[in-house]
């Protein structure tokens, strides 16, 4: 089936709806649940992994009491093989994920589990026309030819079902030809579907908000940026003379004089009301001439796809709008960080990565992590006088304790659903200090800056920068690894690199040249440097100037493979406004 309806209006049921037909082929006929694992897959996928993780969310609590097994294969999740394949029965997976397990994997099986896909769900299948498209429709190729095959006959495969869905299907016929759907199996609902109407109040939140400022307007597509700015150029006209985005007479002379530079004629109209529209679109001339007026501050509003944030130096009222756009955060996130202290430390700044979202709370693994006997975790959720808190019970005390948990480099806590939580806390925490580290620098708070940048460091690689397992980020070292090294007493690159190879060897029962290899994979890292600061004297009173030398101690490897060690959490540099000096020793 080919499906076209607007958000909100059910898809997702649908897509529940087709996996409890597959699942009731399981149901005897005494009426008994006899679930085979992994023998009818279900295979979802959708364009981005956040949509992939919320679907696992959501299909784990309502299935996993079945005991259906859901298994999520993205960038974020490299903790299965073959088998965990083989054993799931919905695979939650992204277009080019998907396509690289079956492409490359192919020598280890990577297509074995293929006769057992009885169902597709193909979510956003509008994404065919984007330039991910190709590996969407290369897999869904795949399967097609496959199940076509002779000794497939009699596998799930060969009757599998194919639901591909989306909210803007202009083609629905043309997709639906390619798929083989049969033309009862295409359905197309309106607008008069969508359970709540959608309604807009961009100008209201801009008077509240933006009056008298620069502002941006964020859309999805080109054509929803040029349809923004017709609409609030509508309602600033019904104010006459009063617009509330023009100031005074010289800013209305200047937008009149530029609107008859424009060749765009929508944007001549929109120019003359203090607003604007910017897109890929848009010719090279009228690009330059918005984007001039805007930053003048004599075009206030701005309706922008969020491309235009890595194109052009905001003003500075618009730089929180730049950075939510940049690192796709919330409101409220984005509100947390700004009124973050000028001192803010390490543990404020993760207080702050730790206002998302996520699952059900298991309490007493939380509380007893939290108690924390054996003096493993950084920081602790305290309580009243300052004692640490021997209840965890809201969303926010639960995430701190996974995240502290997983940044000890060795994590107590191994339930499944929590190990798939703090993938999702490192993953997103390490976006949102990023943009934290982005914002201090904007507003020349260097302290937050510093301690921001070693947090989003730090849950890149899920360790603190003091952990005693630091060496896990070196490729071809594990757990076990890392905990014979350090019973030897190596835990940093420096103990390492002068650690016996053969040694090495003995504490983690490994045969040579297993030493050798550990001890190479050092020139993985960027080189030693020796940074020094000298303060010297500056023409301009009041202000001081920094000369910060960099000395090299040690060379680059000459390597042009990648390692999780190219962003070590040990190196950490913090930049300063000072002239800068390199010397190569």
């Amino acid at each position: 089936m080919v499906i076209s309806a607007p958000t909100g209006s059910g898809k997702t049921v649908l897509f529940e709806l087709c996996i409890l037909r597959l699942l009731s082929r399981f149901i005897s006929a005494e009426g008994r649940f006899i679930h085979i694992k992994g023998t009818l897959k279900t295979v979802y996928i959708a364009p981005s992994k956040a949509l992939v993780q919320e679907k696992l969310r959501d299909w784990n609590q309502k299935l996993g009491k079945l005991g259906i097994n859901c298994l999520e294969l993205t960038g974020d999740n490299a903790s299965y093989n073959i088998r965990n394949i083989q054993e799931a029965d919905i695979i939650v997976t992204t277009p080019e994920k998907f396509d690289a397990v079956t492409r490359y994997h192919f020598k280890d099986g990577g297509l074995s589990f293929f006769s057992d896909i009885a169902l597709v769900l193909i979510d956003e299948v509008h994404l065919l026309n984007d330039p991910r498209g190709a590996a969407l429709e290369a897999i869904v190729s795949r399967i097609k030819m496959l199940s076509r095959k002779p000794e497939m006959k009699s596998s799930a495969l060969a009757s599998v079902r194919l639901l591909a869905v989306s909210a803007t299907i202009p083609n629905i016929s043309d997709l639906a030809e390619w798929l083989m759907v049969p033309i009862q199996g295409i359905k197309r609902f309106g607008e008069e579907m969508r359970p709540v109407k959608l309604t807009t109040k961009v100008f209201d939140v801009l008077m509240q908000y933006s009056r008298g400022k620069s502002a941006l307007v964020f859309c999805s597509t080109r054509k929803g940026a040029q349809e923004a700015a017709q609409r609030l150029s509508q309602t600033a006209m019904t104010f006459g003379h009063s617009n509330p985005f023009i100031r005074d007479r010289e800013q209305q002379d200047r937008l009149r004089e530029a609107s008859l530079s424009c060749s765009d004629k929508q944007m001549q109209s929109y120019i003359l009301y203090g607003i604007g529209f910017h897109n890929g679109g848009l010719c090279q001339k009228d690009r330059s001439l918005i984007e001039g007026l805007f930053l003048r501050g004599d075009l206030q509003v701005l309706c922008t796809t969020n491309t235009l944030a890595h194109g052009i130096n905001l003003p500075a009222h618009t730089v929180p709008g730049r950075l939510m756009t940049k690192y796709y955060l919330r409101f409220n996130t984005m509100k947390n960080m700004m009124q973050a202290p000028a001192d803010c430390s390490v543990e404020a700044a993760l207080h702050i990565v730790c206002r998302i979202q996520l699952r059900r709370n298991e309490k007493k693994l939380l509380s007893d992590a939290n108690t924390d006997k054996d003096g493993r975790l950084r920081f602790h959720i305290l309580g009243e006088k300052g004692k640490r808190k021997k209840r965890i019970q809201t969303r926010e005390e639960k995430i701190f304790v996974l995240a502290n948990d997983c940044l000890t480099g060795d994590p107590s806590l191994h339930d499944l659903s929590m190990n798939q939580d703090m993938i999702s806390i490192c993953s997103n925490g390490c976006r949102i200090a990023k943009c934290m580290r982005e914002y201090f620098i904007y507003r020349k708070n260097y302290k937050g800056a510093l301690n921001s940048s070693l947090l989003a460091k730090s849950l890149h690689q899920k360790l603190w920068d003091d952990s005693p397992f630091l060496l896990k980020q070196l490729p071809g070292i594990g757990m076990v690894t890392a905990k014979g090294l350090h019973s030897m007493g190596v835990k940093t690159f420096e103990t390492l690199y002068e650690a016996d190879p053969r040694k090495i060897e003995i504490v983690t029962g490994r045969k040579y040249p297993f030493g050798n290899h550990i001890k190479e994979s050092l020139l993985s890292l960027p080189p030693k440097i020796e940074m020094k600061l000298e303060e010297t004297q500056c023409e301009r009173q009041g202000k001081f100037k920094l000369v910060v030398t960099l000395t090299r101690l040690s060379q680059a490897a000459q390597s042009t493979k990648r390692h999780y060690a190219d962003m070590p959490v040990q190196y950490l540099y913090s930049g300063v406004n000072a002239s800068a000096r390199k010397d190569d020793c």
